[in-house]
């Protein structure tokens, strides 16, 4: 079960239009890959898929990932450079997957000379996590969301954040990241102002905490608003 959305709000002709908007935006800016079947060349490409709006994100759950990657990134550093961990961990595996196999090679390979050749070592890592929906948490057992939740926005405490994996090659995404969040960005500010401002009201009415408040603030002068 996923977190509102705010393109929920919008009807499907702006949405449409939003994502030609985004489409050409993302093609004049570079959200691009290579094509799969001509990927020595960089003169062809296709649009990476994205979404034309950003997700919620619980404030708690961001921190508490935020928190953990030091912790994580430290772990998995530390991991490749314990080789006999390494090969009785793949020793199985190595038997029958040859991408692994392969990789294991250029490691065992690599292992053995870096001492010579590289004495700085960087990590590159992509942690990725998703919000996982509970219902009970009585005495330290959890029970999974069925159907439809009557307390499913982003202030609800029955998200609980889950690691999926952790990626140590496929890092090149962080460019392509960093344009999107640019995209949102123009998007937000362009079509979404109205839904954004209902999307606020209706968070207030769910955390009904008495404490919170909406504030909007128009600047005619640079066309937006806060």
């Amino acid at each position: 079960m996923s977190l509102p959305s705010i393109a929920s709000l919008l009807d499907k002709r702006t949405i449409d239009h939003i994502a030609d908007y985004a489409k050409d935006w993302a093609q004049v800016n570079g959200i691009c890959v290579r094509l799969n079947d001509q990927a020595e060349r960089s003169d062809l490409a296709r649009i990476q898929a994205f979404t034309i709006a950003p997700s919620y994100v619980p404030y708690n759950l961001y921190h508490q990932a935020y928190g953990l990657q030091k912790d994580f990134g430290l772990l998995y550093h530390k991991i490749p450079f314990d080789r006999h961990f390494m090969k009785n961990t793949l020793s199985r595996v190595l038997e029958t997957d040859t991408f692994t196999k392969r990789l294991y090679e250029i490691y065992d390979e690599v292992f053995d000379t870096m001492h010579r050749t590289q004495p700085h070592v960087l990590t590159i890592q992509r942690a990725d996590y998703m919000f996982h929906l509970m219902d009970d948490r009585q005495n330290g057992h959890t029970k999974e969301v069925s159907g439809d939740c009557n307390d499913c926005s982003p202030f609800s405490s029955k998200y609980v954040l889950k690691q999926v994996e952790v990626n140590t090659m496929a890092s090149g995404a962080a460019g392509i990241a960093c344009k999107v969040a640019q995209l949102h960005d123009k998007v937000l500010k362009r079509y979404c102002s109205n839904a954004m401002t209902s999307t606020a009201f209706k968070i207030k009415g769910e955390r009904n905490d008495g404490e919170s408040f909406v504030l909007h603030s128009h600047d005619p002068q640079l066309s937006m608003s806060i």
